[in-house]
């Protein structure tokens, strides 16, 4: 299904969460020239292996969700920014440095029980 939802360009809202689904992200979701999603939110699924490195592409992208899930390895650099999830800091204290890539999955070696 990625290969099929990856070539619409006009696909912004893509809304997957608690649907049972197993296996890997998608890779071709973000197709060059044509990734134009702003809201991905895959959470509570049973999704596993890693963030693919093309969901860089998605350079619009604001809420991106995929906690609850079975993957692993470390997200692509390029999704630790402070546009997406911005809201997971809005109440973080201004003496607190914070971690991008937190706002999107676990930190590095650790885990959650929930979410």
């Amino acid at each position: 299904p990625g290969d099929e939802l990856g070539s619409l360009p006009e696909l912004h809202y893509l809304y997957l969460d608690s649907n049972h689904f197993v296996g890997p992200l998608p890779t071709h979701l973000a197709q060059v020239g044509k990734a134009s999603i702003l809201e991905l939110w895959l959470q509570d699924n049973a999704l596993s292996g890693t963030v693919p490195a093309s969901y860089v592409r998605f350079d619009q992208l604001h809420d991106f969700y995929i906690d609850g899930n079975k993957l692993t390895g470390e997200l692509p650099p390029g999704l630790c920014n402070p546009e997406i999830n911005a809201d997971f800091f809005v109440d973080m204290p201004a003496d607190v440095d914070p971690n991008y890539c937190d706002s999107v999955a676990c930190p590095a070696g650790t885990v959650a029980f929930e979410g």
